[in-house]
């Protein structure tokens, strides 16, 4: 990663997880800055930006996804075309809904169960607002990755 000096690197956007937010603190980690590591910085705005950047040599190196099984790629952003993976970081999780402290617990668990219901309007309106599928309460361990990268 030291041999990032004064490349030319391919973003998502500033609130992309896996796209910015992530592969910066992953650097942080390894004592190197990411605002002053890059001679330039391209945000793209979306992963398939990031994958063509780079394969079109717009820059050097670019930060997106990949998913894996059993240490195996199953779903990358570049699909199968032939790329140098110079570090991961994960698993993170996907979005997360979260409440402050203040809120009480009854209400905290009155929203959880509504926006987990199979038939709720809530629910479903939170699906499409987050154009997700649906919502599961996270465990402590879907944590552990992200907390060891910015402990």
């Amino acid at each position: 990663l030291e041999d990032l000096k004064g490349k030319v690197v391919a973003w998502v956007d500033l609130q992309s997880s896996a796209g910015y937010v992530l592969p910066r603190a992953l650097l942080r980690s390894r004592g190197l800055d990411p605002d002053t590591l890059f001679r330039e910085e391209r945000r793209c705005g979306s992963h398939e930006g990031v994958v063509a950047a780079v394969l079109d040599g717009l820059a050097d190196v670019g930060a997106t996804y990949v998913h894996l099984e059993d240490g195996r790629i199953v779903d990358a952003a570049w699909g199968d075309r032939e790329v140098r993976v110079l570090a991961s970081y994960g698993p993170i999780p996907a979005d997360i809904l979260a409440s402050g402290r203040s809120l009480p617990d009854a209400l905290v668990e009155d929203l959880r169960d509504a926006i987990q219901s199979d038939d709720s309007a809530i629910a479903e309106a939170s699906r499409l607002l987050l154009e997700c599928d649906g919502f599961v309460t996270p465990e402590p361990s879907h944590l552990e990755a992200l907390r060891a990268l910015v402990s």
